[in-house]
């Protein structure tokens, strides 16, 4: 079997089964980091977002409050709104903290994962800098155990972004559950407004 070999004239180690180089490994770094870049900018506009959903929703809450509170005190000037609506609107309200919730938790998770591979970024780019001392004084066994971390964490870097990227998707169906509901509690509000005299005093 051939003996492998280092060639320090491409800066890549070279066996039978093929090359890497440190320029491969650095342009998956970069292509981590860019992945990195724009999550964060994504993470940031979905805070930014939540937060104005959040403020939504109470608005919503003190909404139907007062709808609740105008049925119960039989200040409606209508029979169109029943007790009903009123139990419809409070699962709405139900459903929608529970969505909050879920979307909270989502966000943990987006930023645990974030941390992951960030970590992952650094191991890649500690194995990089280790490389570039390799090519330039280590043997070739060393080389090759090089090698085979920096193909390890390669392998780890592209496995987080996946995780990013599948978070991501996961995030965006999340945000139209939210607005489906917000929209048709939203609705239902407005509908126990028209059928009530809010005027609690």
């Amino acid at each position: 079997m051939e003996a492998p070999h280092w060639s320090p004239s491409n800066s890549a180690y070279q066996d039978p089964r093929g090359d890497i180089s440190v320029e491969e490994l650095k342009e998956s770094n970069r292509a981590l980091s860019d992945a990195l870049r724009r999550f964060k900018v994504f993470h940031e506009d979905k805070m930014r977002r939540m937060q104005h959903q959040q403020a939504l929703f109470g608005e919503s809450r003190a909404t139907i409050d007062m709808a609740v509170q105008a049925y119960s005190g039989g200040i409606c000037r209508s029979t169109q709104t029943t007790p009903m609506d009123v139990v419809r609107a409070r699962e709405d309200e139900a459903r929608i903290v529970g969505l909050m919730k879920r979307i909270d938790a989502l966000e943990r998770t987006v930023y645990s994962r974030n941390q992951e591979a960030a970590t992952a970024n650094d191991a890649a780019a500690s194995l990089i800098a280790q490389l570039r001392v390799a090519a330039m004084r280590c043997p070739a066994p060393d080389a090759e155990r090089w090698r085979q971390q920096a193909l390890a964490a390669m392998s780890e870097a592209d496995r987080a972004r996946r995780t990013v990227g599948e978070l991501q998707d996961e995030l965006q169906r999340r945000d139209k559950e939210w607005e489906s509901d917000r929209i048709r509690a939203g609705r239902l509000e407005q509908r126990m407004l028209e059928d009530c005299d809010l005027r609690l005093g």
